[in-house]
């Protein structure tokens, strides 16, 4: 049998870049104007994200940096003089680091096996030297595209030689990609709609999902700098983001003196209350039924492993005993210090205390702009008065003094999008605040890296120019934007049990106990933590719906700990109806659209040593190809909430899926949102 060959090496190194970060990309080839390549399509078929610079095959790619790296070879020309590559030198003269390195084979010559497997061993002496260069990189193999005169695809594409010789060689570091189903029906004929009239290469159409299956195994991690640019130096301790990533689902307390109106805190003084109402609700404040040993219980019950409370929120009221200001709780009806009475509570109950601290400051003098009811009776308005410079010594003041008095082991900011908020001061705060404790954990919200991508989404960010440890996802009451998106740096989502509200509310619209759970499971999945926000009564006291909901999410979390506490998400990247975790040699597939009887997932690095029914223990039925693993998922009668949960088990440590398919699910619609909180 005669084989027609387009392979192309992903090399994948281990270089990490931000998910928002645009992509480099270098192309090299024997022919820059050559219009019919598939290289030259590349320009065309990927989108604004990736930058594309084209080189010829004899020119190095000299001060370029690309994040990957293409590289067009000609068949004709290994067979002849053997595989001749600048490449190598490049990435050791130039000490590149591009994160994949593309090697696409250009013929449509029929060769014959003798000829397939000289080409082959020819490319695995690339593959070699790169991995010289690069021991822990990752190489993948496509294989054949099918393309040939005929409209048959021949099964020698599903295995083609040079795979077979690479895998004998390269077994634990090669992985192999089968594009064969890109281009075939389901009657395993060619698609004719993405073929040129005779069948010997793609058309514009084949070209564009060449491209953008390729794109779903260029998978380039994305991470938070720490400092950012403007503290290079600086990043918090990896050791204590995977121990803040470890715990999984917190709990957030948006609480205060503004509870005993009943509405949104911060945001409805000087709007539905007046300022000179609100700013008297301290002296009434008299929570006499807080009782931190009881709210630590609680969250063991419920499965929380952290707790933030809103420590100051946008009304600039301090819910401990500070130096700096006398709007705190030492002022309030009930002098009791709410910070250091959960920080001895969590001390016993083993549970991580942070705090939630708000940039902005409605009730602070200094501060500008004063849009919600203007400064306050207890500071002095100073004659220069607003004064930022002024106003953000009192901020990093407060935050240091909570740091140190409190231990507080992470601070979750917020505000970041006034525009009197600059990378400037964000990074300059990141830097205080780390020599103050330097493994304490600051949100993204410290500086404006969301706002850089514009302050109405609350997915995508610059992590790599603006400074934070973790990034948090907020998901506004009002808009109910998405906030489930795949992202490989340590982030949580930040939601509210009632949907109308985050502090206290006479009339919550509570969650539902099954669709609290699935929104936990995605966000775990998805490789976040979960924090779900309460808002306490003005006594201190949690509403009883609210009670038994967390105790019926206490109680999942009790049952499935395993799948949800110390994992990271995958091996898949998130499909539609589920997700999957992972931790050591065992991973979880939770489907939670209970209409699926089968389920088709993209193929793992390693064989599946056992697939079980996590509640039932019976084994569950899978089949793999070159390309997918199928499952035969059990029926949802014995699955509580219509929720099964497939428990997989492997000799080695799980890794992640290559390929990150791109589903269509409409949630990305739902990321932005039309202004802030409608008051």
């Amino acid at each position: 049998m005669r084989n027609k060959i387009c392979l192309a090496f992903i090399i994948g190194l281990l270089s990490i870049h931000c998910f928002s970060q645009q992509i480099k990309v270098a192309c090299v080839t024997d022919n820059v104007e050559k219009e019919n390549s598939y290289l030259k399509q590349l320009s065309a078929y990927l989108d604004k994200q990736y930058e594309i610079a084209y080189f010829d095959i004899g020119i190095s790619i000299g001060n370029y940096n690309p994040d990957v790296v293409f590289k067009e070879i000609d068949v004709k020309e290994i067979l002849k003089n053997g595989l001749k590559s600048n490449l190598e030198e490049s990435l050791v003269k130039k000490n590149l680091t591009p994160s994949y390195v593309v090697l696409v084979i250009k013929d449509h010559e029929a060769l014959s096996n003798s000829h397939t497997v000289s080409v082959s061993k020819c490319i695995t002496g690339m593959v070699q030297e790169i991995e010289k260069l690069s021991p822990g990189s990752q190489i993948i193999l496509v294989g054949a595209i099918p393309t040939e005169q005929g409209k048959n695809v021949s099964d020698n594409y599903l295995y083609d030689s040079a795979h077979g010789v690479l895998s004998k060689k390269h077994s634990k570091s090669v992985i192999y990609v089968d594009p064969t189903s890109w281009f075939v029906d389901e009657n395993g004929g060619l698609r004719k709609a993405l073929f040129q009239d005779d069948y010997s290469g793609l058309n514009d159409k084949g070209y564009e999902v060449w491209c953008n299956y390729l794109k779903e195994y260029i998978n380039i991690p994305s991470v938070l700098s720490g400092g950012g640019n403007l503290n290079l130096d600086l990043k918090a301790p990896k050791e204590a983001q995977e121990r803040w990533q470890d715990m999984r689902v917190g709990l957030s307390v948006h609480w205060g003196p503004s509870s005993l109106g009943g509405k949104e805190i911060g945001w409805s003084r000087g709007k539905k209350i007046p300022a000179a109402t609100y700013d008297q609700f301290y002296k009434q404040f008299n929570p006499d039924k807080f009782d931190a040993e009881e709210w630590c219980r609680l969250m063991k019950r419920w499965g929380m492993r952290y707790i933030s409370p809103t420590a100051k929120h946008h009304d600039g009221f301090a819910l401990w005993f500070s130096d700096y200001s006398d709007y705190d709780m030492e002022n309030a009806a009930r002098k009791v210090d709410i910070l250091a009475e959960l920080k001895k509570a969590c001390n016993k109950y083993d549970i991580v205390l942070g705090a939630y601290y708000s940039n902005i400051d409605w009730y602070h003098p200094d501060w500008y702009p004063n849009e919600y009811g203007g400064p306050g009776p207890l500071f002095e308005k100073q004659e220069d008065s607003p004064n930022l410079d002024r106003y953000f010594k009192y901020m990093e003041n407060q935050v240091c003094e909570m740091i140190e008095k409190y231990d507080l082991s992470f601070v979750q900011f917020d505000g970041e999008w006034d525009s009197t908020y600059t990378h400037e001061r964000g990074s300059a705060l990141y830097r205080k605040f780390h020599e103050t404790k330097p493994d304490v954990l600051l949100n993204s919200r410290i500086d404006i890296g969301r706002r850089a991508k514009g302050k109405d989404n609350h997915i995508d960010m610059d992590g790599v120019n603006y400074a934070g440890d973790f990034q948090d996802r907020e998901r506004l009451v009002n808009w109910g934007n998405n906030v489930t998106k795949w992202c490989d740096h340590p982030w949580q989502a930040w939601v509210t049990i009632d949907k109308r509200q985050w502090s206290y509310n006479e009339t919550p619209l509570l969650m539902e106990a099954k669709e609290l759970i699935i929104d936990l499971i995605h966000i775990v999945g998805s490789n976040g933590n979960y924090m779900i926000n309460l808002g306490p009564r003005p006594d201190g006291s949690f509403e009883a719906e609210q009670i038994a909901l967390m105790d019926t999410l206490g109680m999942w979390l009790n049952d499935h700990s395993e799948m949800i506490y110390g994992t990271r998400g995958g091996p898949f990247y998130p499909f539609p109806g589920g997700v999957s975790t992972r931790k050591g040699a065992k991973a979880w597939v939770l489907v939670t659209d209970s209409s699926l009887s089968l389920l088709r997932l993209p193929r793992l690095l390693q064989p599946i040593k056992s697939a079980k029914d996590f509640e039932t223990k019976q084994s569950v039925n899978f089949q793999t190809d070159t390309e997918s693993i199928t499952f035969s998922l059990p029926s949802v009668e014995e699955h509580k909430y219509g929720i099964r949960v497939i428990e997989l088990t492997f000799d080695t440590p799980v890794k992640m899926s290559p390929r990150n398919p791109v589903y269509k699910t409409g949630k990305d619609e739902n990321e932005d949102f039309p202004g802030w909180y409608v008051q």
